[in-house]
C-alpha cells in the first residue's frame, strides 16, 4: 500500500513539473520566434530554391520585419567571409522586396599576370559546404522586440544528378590560354562562349544552336521565342560522347550565321558599343527557350547567360571627367525600340509621387518607385568599385543616393546627403560592370514632390569622389537644370 501511495505521489509531482515545464518551454519558444523574418531565395527564373547553379543570379526577399526599418543583407562563403551585400528598407508590410544579391554566383577570383579575373569553379570546390545569407539591422532604430540578426543557408551546386541537367552558359575571353568569365567587353575584344554541364541529347538531334541576342531586361520563361538574334552557330550534337560534358570554348567569328553583314573576325564591332547581350543555348535548335520537362524521352532543357542580368555588355570608353554623368533614374518599364535595334530602359525626367507610372511586378518583387539602371551605357573609367571582398568568390557593390537639388554639390570630398525620407541603398553589381541592370528600386512610393539627383558612390565612402556616377541628365542624355529627375503630383 505504501508503494502505491508513493507511486501516485511521484506521478503527481511529475505531472505538475511537466505542466510547469510546458509553460516555460512555450514562453521560451515564443521569446525566440517573435518577429523572426522568413527569408526566401530565388534563381533568375523566379524559382524559389536553396540550390543555385554557378553563373546564375541569386535573388533575396524577406518578410516579418519592422516596417520602414533599414536592414543589411550579407552573402557569406562557407568560411564566413563576405562575398557581397545590400541594404534595403522594409516596406509598409515589413517585407524586403525581391532583389538581386549575388551576380555570377560561384565564380572564383583568379589572378593572371597581376590582374584579377573570374573563372568557373570545379566540382570539388563546390561541395556540400553551405553558403549563408544574413539579415541584420543596418544602424538607426532597432526592430521592435530587439535587434534583428538571423541567417539562412544555401548551396551552390552543379546539378548533374538529374536526367537532364540545365547547361551552364558563360561568355568570356581567353587569357594566357585559359578561358575566364567576362561580362564587360570593349569594341575589338574577341568574344568566346563556353558551356558546362552539357548532357547528351535524347532523343538524338543533329545539332544544337548558340544564339547571341540583345539583352531584353526581363526573364526568359518556358516556351519564349528566341527573338531578334544577332548571330548564331550550330554545334554538332554527335560530338557529345559523355554525360555531363563541357563544351570547349568557342570563338565568336564572322563565320557565324547572321542577318547583318558585320564581320566579327576582328572582334566585337564598334557598332555594338553601349549595348547588352545574352547568350542562349537552344539544345534542339527549335528557336524556343525550354526549361521544363515536357516528357520522358523527348524534352530539352536550354541554357542562358543573361537572364534578368546581361550575359555581357560592350562599353563605350569613358569621357575624361572627375564625375561620370549618365542616365540612372528609370521607371523600369522596358520596351523594344525597332529604330535603334535595342531596348529602351525607360529613363525618365518625371515620376508621379505615388509611383503609379513605374513598373510594378509582385511576382518578381518589383515595387513601385524610382529604379536605378545605368549599365551598359557607360564605363566608370576608374578602378573596380569597392575593395575586393575577402572571399575567394567574386562579389562587389556600390552605394546609391537620391539627393535633393538644394543639397547637391560636386565639391570633392563633400558629404553625400540623402534626401529626406531616403537612405543610401547598397546595391550589388555584376563583375566588371557598374550595375547588374536589375530592377533595384532606390526610392519606393510614396515619394516627395521636388527635384533630385542620383549619385552612385563607387567606393562607398559617403563622399563625392572622382569617378562617382551622377544622374543630372534629361531623358535624351542632355544636361538637365533641375537634377536628374523630378517627383510630381
Amino acid at each position: 500500500m505504501k508503494y502505491r501511495k508513493f507511486g501516485i505521489l511521484l506521478l503527481s509531482v511529475v505531472l505538475l513539473a511537466s505542466l510547469v515545464s510546458c509553460d516555460v518551454i512555450q514562453d521560451f519558444i515564443k521569446s525566440r520566434t517573435r518577429n523572426i523574418a522568413l527569408i526566401k531565395l530565388y534563381n533568375s527564373f523566379g524559382v524559389e530554391t536553396k540550390y543555385i547553379q554557378p553563373n546564375d543570379t541569386l535573388y533575396i526577399e524577406a518578410q516579418g520585419l519592422a516596417p520602414g526599418k533599414l536592414y543589411r543583407v550579407t552573402c557569406k562563403d562557407p568560411e564566413g567571409k563576405e562575398i557581397t551585400q545590400l541594404t534595403a528598407l522594409a516596406d509598409a508590410d515589413g517585407n524586403i522586396q525581391r532583389q538581386p544579391l549575388w551576380y555570377d554566383v560561384g565564380l572564383e577570383k583568379r589572378e593572371i599576370g597581376g590582374v584579377t579575373y573570374v573563372r568557373f569553379p570545379t566540382d570539388s570546390q563546390l561541395s556540400l559546404k553551405a553558403f549563408e545569407i544574413n539579415i541584420e539591422d543596418a544602424g538607426g532604430a532597432k526592430a521592435a522586440g530587439g535587434a534583428t540578426n538571423f541567417s539562412l543557408n544555401f548551396f551552390v551546386v552543379i546539378q548533374n544528378n538529374i536526367s537532364r541537367p540545365q547547361p551552364i552558359v558563360i561568355a568570356g575571353k581567353m587569357v594566357s590560354g585559359e578561358f575566364v568569365a567576362e561580362n564587360n567587353f570593349n569594341a575589338g575584344d574577341q568574344l568566346y562562349v563556353k558551356i558546362y554541364n552539357l548532357a547528351s541529347i535524347t532523343p538524338a538531334v543533329s545539332e544544337m544552336r548558340i544564339y547571341i541576342v540583345p539583352f531584353k531586361g526581363t526573364a526568359y520563361e518556358e516556351g519564349d521565342l528566341i527573338a531578334n538574334a544577332l548571330l548564331y552557330q550550330d554545334i554538332p550534337a554527335a560530338s557529345l560522347t559523355s554525360t555531363p560534358k563541357n563544351l570547349d570554348s568557342i570563338q565568336i567569328t564572322g563565320d557565324w550565321k547572321k542577318d547583318s553583314t558585320e564581320n566579327w573576325n576582328a572582334g566585337i564591332p564598334a557598332a555594338y558599343q553601349g549595348k547588352a547581350f545574352s547568350v542562349v543555348l537552344d539544345c534542339n535548335a527549335d528557336g524556343y527557350f525550354n526549361i521544363t520537362k515536357a516528357g520522358i524521352a523527348d524534352y530539352y532543357i536550354d541554357g542562358i547567360d543573361g537572364n534578368m542580368a546581361p550575359g555581357f555588355v560592350v562599353t563605350k570608353a569613358p569621357a575624361p571627367a572627375d564625375l561620370i554623368k549618365a542616365n540612372i533614374a528609370s521607371g523600369g518599364q522596358f520596351s523594344w525600340d525597332y529604330a535603334t535595334w535595342t531596348y529602351d530602359y525607360d529613363y525618365r525626367d518625371t515620376f508621379k509621387k505615388d509611383g503609379s507610372d513605374t513598373r510594378y511586378a509582385p511576382y518578381y518583387g518589383v515595387s513601385r518607385g524610382v529604379k536605378a539602371i545605368w549599365n551598359p551605357y557607360i564605363n566608370w573609367g576608374g578602378s573596380p568599385p569597392t575593395p575586393g571582398t575577402p572571399s575567394l568568390y567574386y562579389g562587389t557593390y556600390v552605394d546609391v543616393y537620391v539627393v535633393a537639388k538644394n543639397d547637391y554639390t560636386e565639391t570633392k570630398d563633400a558629404d553625400i546627403k540623402p534626401a529626406p525620407g531616403t537612405h543610401p541603398i547598397r546595391v550589388p553589381v555584376q563583375y566588371s560592370c557598374a550595375n547588374g541592370l536589375g530592377q533595384q528600386t532606390i526610392w519606393s512610393a510614396p515619394m516627395t514632390v521636388g527635384d533630385y539627383y542620383v549619385v552612385v558612390d563607387m567606393n562607398c565612402d559617403g563622399k563625392m569622389s572622382d569617378k562617382d556616377i551622377v544622374d543630372d541628365r534629361a531623358k535624351d542624355g542632355t544636361p538637365r537644370t533641375n537634377g536628374g529627375f523630378s517627383i510630381v503630383e
